[in-house]
């Protein structure tokens, strides 16, 4: 678990506005994870509430990719003129309806062997505060196995998902109320119910995956009954250092 302190007398990151900890600390992860993944993206798409953060690393880490964005809010299922070799998608899925439905869409605008990777929110998060906060709660909070077999009924390719929890401590409610409202965790109007109450949020975090299959991921996608069929061209093809 990682634990992160808001104190006037520390240090502020000069980069980052301190609203943004939560999605700064899942995109830091993402980063952490495309270490070990070998792909060159020439078009890459971020789709997530707050893109800034996601651009400047993404940019940094491949200089010669395109990179386009969507908001998570604004564009969901828009369908795309192009597809893309990466899908960058920090802290999408909380605020994802169906999230079936987003990975048939995802599935539709990657390339073959394309890459989605994603963070979002498990059921731990805010546990203490659920509660309290159930009226003013936005988010949808998922369990990392159900995103596991949605991207196997919608003919992703090796799937890799982990959970993670990172806590933040702050010593004001209203500071902790406003960090909650930027990060559109909480609606606007929630009020600052943490008098009295220790100051922390601990938030369970999903990261996950996966690449498109074939000649685009809608060739092995689930029928109705949730199979996954895959085309006989697709089981003789043989791996890229085979002859």
């Amino acid at each position: 678990m990682f634990s992160m302190k808001s104190n006037k007398n520390e240090k502020e990151d000069a980069v980052l506005n301190p609203s943004n900890h939560l999605a700064a600390y899942c995109a830091r992860e993402m980063m952490a994870r495309l270490e070990g993944i070998e792909i060159d993206p020439e078009k890459t798409l971020i789709y997530t509430l707050n893109e800034q953060i996601a651009q400047e690393m993404l940019a940094a880490k491949y200089p010669q990719t395109h990179i386009e964005s969507i908001d998570v809010l604004t564009q969901h299922g828009t369908p795309l003129s192009s597809t893309f070799d990466l899908m960058f998608a920090n802290l999408a899925l909380p605020w994802t309806a169906d999230y079936a439905h987003w990975l048939q869409w995802c599935a539709r605008q990657l390339n073959p062997g394309g890459l989605l990777l994603f963070s979002a929110l498990g059921p731990d998060t805010l546990s203490c505060w659920q509660s309290v906060l159930a009226p003013y709660l936005l988010p949808n909070l998922v369990d990392m196995h159900i995103y596991g077999d949605g991207l196997l009924k919608n003919g992703f390719q090796d799937p890799v998902l982990d959970v993670d929890y990172v806590t933040f401590s702050y010593q004001a409610a209203e500071k902790m109320r406003a960090e909650l409202v930027a990060a559109k965790v909480v609606t606007p109007d929630c009020p600052a119910v943490f008098a009295g109450q220790k100051l922390h949020t601990t938030f369970e975090l999903v990261f996950g995956h996966a690449f498109a299959v074939g000649a685009g991921a809608n060739e092995v996608a689930a029928d109705e009954t949730g199979i996954v069929k895959f085309p006989l061209a697709y089981l003789r093809r043989k791996p890229p250092n085979e002859t």
